[in-house]
């Protein structure tokens, strides 16, 4: 993960929003 606005793969993008919606629910 170089940037966080370059080069991320689809699955890194879905993972990640996976984990920020999870967060947000937790909350």
């Amino acid at each position: 993960m170089c940037t966080l606005s370059g080069v991320m793969n689809a699955d890194d993008v879905e993972m990640l929003r996976m984990a920020i919606s999870f967060t947000v629910l937790s909350r």
